[in-house]
């Protein structure tokens, strides 16, 4: 976000390497949340795979498609059912929300696991839930979002609209991405309400961007590509997981051309 306030405020001078792209183009910032739906939908295919692949000691099913029905299944009972965990109510949205935190690094889905053993156990079980995020992440994440750009405070009705819309078109995120949001309630609204790309300028943008990433969705990243027209290139890495891995081979030796000789590669996917 940083780098694209940048390149849209000076059109020269600013030389921006973007790992994992979030929607710059904003009016509000719903609209970025917005795409997690769609996001946790493509990295789930990541996780899933890899759970099918492991089915001989985690027993969630022999194939992706097996173990995202089994999933889902059992996040609609919890929405139905929720289940005691200690002194903690585990219900669908919450199984989701770990679920969705746990996508962010490959090296988290036993996480999933974890919780799904869990989730699928008796009530009232002693066995605690895995933290895959810290409350002072959150806060700190709360504190740069809610007052990076403007945020809609929509009615209940609205809310409950977009929920179901959600639902419609990404039924596995259960309309996680468009839920009510702190920012929604912040102390201020942030000035200006969102960023302007500016297309006009040198050829001084590169965007990597993991296929599957759930928290900076790849549909933010090409609308951003596109917003900056001739400026930028973007790299597209076939890969799950929040934030791109620039060790890469497929990558590093052009990035450091990029940083080193300001050449920017063309559009790819490696």
């Amino acid at each position: 976000m940083v780098g694209g306030h940048g390149v849209a405020e000076h059109p020269a001078g600013v030389q921006v390497l973007h790992r994992g792209q979030i929607q710059l183009v904003l009016t509000g910032g719903d609209l970025a949340t917005r795409l997690w739906s769609r996001g946790f939908t493509e990295a789930f295919s990541g996780f899933a795979t890899w759970a099918a692949a492991g089915n001989a000691t985690l027993h969630h099913g022999g194939t992706a498609a097996a173990v995202t029905k089994a999933w889902q299944r059992t996040t609609e009972q919890l929405d139905d059912h929720p289940v005691t965990v200690g002194t903690t109510q585990l219900n669908g949205t919450a199984f989701r929300s770990i679920t969705r935190a746990a996508l962010k690094n490959p090296a988290y889905y036993p996480l999933i696991i974890k919780a799904w053993d869990v989730a699928s156990g008796p009530t009232g079980t002693s066995t605690p839930l895995p933290t895959v995020i810290p409350d002072n992440l959150l806060s700190a994440q709360f504190a740069i979002m809610c007052q990076d750009t403007s945020w809609p405070r929509h009615d209940a009705k609205t809310i409950a609209r977009l929920i179901d819309a959600d639902k419609k078109t990404h039924p596995l995120a259960g309309g996680l991405g468009a839920g009510v949001w702190p920012c929604s309630y912040w102390h201020q609204y942030a000035k200006p309400a969102g960023i302007t790309p500016n297309p006009h300028g040198p050829r001084d943008i590169l965007i990597l961007q993991n296929r599957n990433d759930p928290a900076s969705p790849y549909a933010g990243a090409v609308e951003t590509r596109h917003a900056f027209r001739n400026r930028a290139g973007m790299i597209t890495i076939n890969a799950g997981g929040h934030g791109v891995d620039t060790t890469a081979p497929c990558i590093s030796g052009k990035i450091t051309d990029f940083l080193t000789r300001d050449t920017l590669p063309r559009d790819q996917t490696c």
